[in-house]
This record gives C-alpha cells, sequence and structure tokens, in this order.
C-alpha cells in the first residue's frame, strides 16, 4: 500500500525535473547566441547590430511556432510532442 501513495507523488519530480531541464536548455541556448554574437558579427564582416536580426528571427520563430505546435499537442499529445521537441532540440544544439 505504501508503494501506491509514493509512485504518483515520486513521478511528478520526475516531470518537474523533465521540464526545468528543459527551460534550462532553452535559456542557455538564448544565452549561447547572445555570447556568440560579437564572433558572427565579425566571421560575417558584419556590424552587431545588424547581427541583432538574428536573435530577433529566432524569437518571431519561436514565438510564432508556440501557436502552431500548441495544437498540434491537442492531436498527438502534449508528452510526445515535447519529448519529441526536446529530442530535435538537443541534436540541433549538438550539431
Amino acid at each position: 500500500m505504501g508503494n501506491e501513495a509514493a509512485g504518483p507523488r515520486s513521478n511528478k519530480y520526475v516531470v518537474l525535473a523533465i521540464v526545468l531541464v528543459g527551460v534550462l536548455m532553452s535559456v542557455l541556448d538564448g544565452s549561447v547566441v547572445n555570447i556568440a554574437l560579437p564572433t558572427i558579427s565579425a566571421a560575417f564582416g558584419e556590424d552587431v547590430a545588424l547581427s541583432q536580426w538574428t536573435i530577433t528571427a529566432y524569437l518571431v520563430t519561436m514565438t510564432a511556432l508556440l501557436l502552431f505546435f500548441g495544437r498540434v499537442s491537442d492531436f498527438t499529445g502534449k508528452a510526445a510532442l515535447f519529448t519529441a521537441g526536446q529530442a530535435l532540440f538537443t541534436l540541433g544544439s549538438l550539431a
């Protein structure tokens, strides 16, 4: 009987940890782009102000896709889409 009560409670902490790792990765990704911006600007021979459009385009794209994938998650399931998104994000970051 004691194991049944501990199961759902420990499951909450696993879900919390997974979501927090996702949030951390998202914040870290934005920070890495901001830190790398002067290097990116120098590599392409562009002004940093012009390179700021990289970050703006990233944020606009991410915001626009939130609405679309929110609707997609209604059909595919939130957990499945979150897992697929985390995997794709991790692979893209590694690349």
